[in-house]
């Protein structure tokens, strides 16, 4: 009996033991890919700096890392860009000013995705965004969403989100002149590209 209980004993802490090992290397993992997302974010804002908006630079490091932080914030092999970044005619206003992002035109109720992890900055109405959303990401960059129709159940300010998850459906609210996705991406909170960092 009582090697039979010294057994049932050692198997027993065997099994903690391999539990805690199992657990301690997730915790292990999970932090190198926190740090790694880290270094590439800083990279990545670096060359901003470095270059200004119209960042170009060919290190294939670069050009990979970008890859794998930003991804397109709609499905689909063959997006319409309706209206690019920079100066133009604005449709509602009439008037020349700044674009301050990309704009997508696809139907009415198209999901629209993260474009990476992020923390929840905005979620609601703001002036001609109408009904936006805004995400903070790692290194200063920070993306958002507007013109939605309607937004996720469970989104709202706070709340974290992985790279290509569903926040929000496309929709025409705001000044616009029908259904379309406004997409901004920012660094330290000035406007850029989205053309030149979004390489997926």
């Amino acid at each position: 009996m009582f090697l039979f209980s010294s057994t049932v004993m050692y198997f027993k802490l065997l099994r903690i033991l391999f539990l805690t090992t199992t657990l301690i290397a997730s915790i292990a993992g999970f932090r190198s890919a926190a740090a790694a997302e880290v270094r590439s974010f800083a990279t990545v804002k670096e060359h901003y700096q470095l270059n200004g908006t119209g960042l170009i630079c060919s290190r294939v490091s670069t050009q990979q890392r970008r890859k794998l932080l930003f991804r397109a914030p709609l499905d689909g092999p063959n997006l319409a860009i309706s209206s690019k970044f920079g100066p133009r005619r604005h449709p509602v206003m009439k008037t020349r000013k700044a674009h301050m992002g990309i704009d997508f035109a696809v139907p009415r109720g198209t999901p629209i995705k993260s474009t990476a992890n992020g923390k929840i900055q905005f979620v609601g109405r703001q002036k001609g965004y109408g009904k936006v959303i805004k995400i903070s990401h790692i290194g200063g960059f920070t993306t958002v969403y507007a013109h939605q129709s309607r937004f996720t159940p469970g989104i709202k300010a706070g709340s974290f989100v992985m790279r290509g998850e569903t926040i929000g459906y496309v929709g025409s609210t705001g000044a616009t002149t029908g259904n379309n996705l406004h997409y901004e991406v920012r660094v330290n909170n000035k406007p850029v590209d989205p053309l030149i960092v979004d390489k997926s």
